[in-house]
């Protein structure tokens, strides 16, 4: 695994089977830090010369690519350390006074990672292009 380097994060503006938008980040541990710029990205359909699941023409910088990468990190990293403290809280359960009761630690177990899953799932359902959107990459495409 490269501990640091550059790589593709933010997937948002999806027009499925056709292409959608992506940072480029320097990254560490697989963690976007500094973004570097924006790509569109031909999905399955690519047009003639062009590889699929490749980046295609550089665009203008994306802000909401750069937040939806930041967020999706926070919440994997959110959904580990849940889970690693719930862990330890279920272990050692007189360390933690809420612990003791049974609802409190299944609440622990399950609702934290859960919760962060949920919206991870929700991150890349919602950041589908709108009309106005596909037409402008559609045109960027071409």
């Amino acid at each position: 695994m490269f501990v640091v380097g550059m790589g593709h994060y933010g997937k948002v503006d999806q027009v499925p089977g056709r292409y959608y938008v992506v940072s480029r980040f320097f990254h560490v541990l697989g963690v976007p830090v500094v973004p570097l710029g924006a790509y569109l990205v031909y999905d399955v359909a690519a047009p003639a010369g062009c590889v699929p699941m490749s980046p295609g023409p550089q665009l203008p910088f994306s802000g909401k690519s750069v937040i939806f990468a930041w967020v999706r990190a926070l919440l994997v990293l959110l959904f580990v350390l849940g889970g690693t403290i719930a862990g330890f809280v279920s272990q050692e359960p007189e360390l933690w006074p809420l612990a003791s009761k049974p609802f409190v630690n299944m609440a622990l177990l399950l609702g934290a990672p859960a919760t962060c899953s949920g919206l991870l799932w929700a991150s890349y359902r919602l950041s589908r292009a709108g009309p106005e959107r596909a037409q402008q990459l559609a045109i960027l495409a071409a």
